[in-house]
């Protein structure tokens, strides 16, 4: 009689690396949503970064955590935090009075040129006729 075995190859289960990727607005929003965004992504995969987060008087520069952009792929490699970084918007204060700008309801003042040398014009002339007028007369 012969024995023969037989073996069943036991397949250890395949074990998915997992990591934690943040995403945080740091102080920011997305649509009113100021939450930081926390997934699960399977090692090797590629996420696409999301949109800019907005924060009032503030302005988006990029994705702390390697410099990224919105919209730039990264690879998945272990846990990972990107924190949005701001730059805080100047505020411009016209201290100059005395602007060269005009709002369109503002009424006219001051002298306008062209008239008050045309009133002059006819004021010397006028004078000049009066002054030759009576001169006549006295040589008359």
């Amino acid at each position: 009689m012969t024995v023969y075995a037989k073996w069943i190859a036991k397949i250890p289960p395949v074990v998915t690396e997992e990591f934690t990727i943040t995403i945080d607005p740091n102080g920011g929003n997305w649509n009113g949503d100021t939450k930081a965004k926390v997934m699960k992504i399977k090692k090797g995969d590629y996420i696409t970064l999301p949109q800019a987060p907005s924060k009032k008087g503030y302005t988006f520069l990029y994705w702390k955590g390697s410099n990224y952009k919105p919209g730039d792929k990264y690879k998945v490699e272990k846990d990972h935090t990107f924190v949005a970084q701001w730059k805080k918007n100047e505020i411009k204060i016209n201290t100059n009075n005395n602007s060269k700008t005009k709002a369109k309801n503002s009424p006219k003042t001051g002298v306008n040129s062209i008239a008050f040398i045309s009133v002059i014009l006819i004021l010397i002339s006028s004078l000049g006729l009066f002054v030759i007028g009576k001169k006549q007369k006295i040589n008359k």
